[in-house]
């Protein structure tokens, strides 16, 4: 998934799952999105995959899954497929957490996706984004 980080000023790739991950997953990934801008109305899910041959090490960073590249290439092939856009209302403020979502592989190998507002307490119904590699 890619994420921006405001200290950096660019965008990176946080592991959702690692190479190998047998599924249905036993539990969720959770995460908290937070606005990055000023009345943010939406958030761009970006999904992608590292390619094929670079090489990384699953580092857990407080129970998170996080990889650690080896080889000197940092190439992700986007899943288009899977982009997906969520709007928010009421529009967020920059750094305000706004959804937990949690992220699933079904028993059919597909990405899921459930959640919460944390501002209205309104819940994100599961969402396919679509089948993993």
């Amino acid at each position: 998934l890619r994420f921006w980080d405001k200290t950096n000023r660019k965008q990176f790739w946080h592991p959702l799952f690692i190479a190998g991950q047998t599924w249905p997953t036993t539990a969720p990934l959770k995460l908290i999105i937070s606005a990055s801008k000023i009345e943010q109305k939406e958030f761009e899910l970006v999904f992608g995959e590292p390619q094929l041959g670079e090489k990384h090490e699953v580092i857990y960073k407080n129970g998170i899954p996080t990889l650690k590249q080896i080889s000197s290439n940092d190439t992700i092939l986007r899943c288009k497929d899977m982009d997906k856009l969520m709007p928010i209302n009421p529009p967020g403020k920059i750094g305000e957490d706004c959804l937990s979502l949690e992220f699933n592989i079904d028993n059919k190998g597909n990405l899921t996706c459930e959640g919460l507002d944390l501002r209205t307490g309104n819940k994100i119904e599961k969402e396919i984004f679509g089948k993993i590699r």
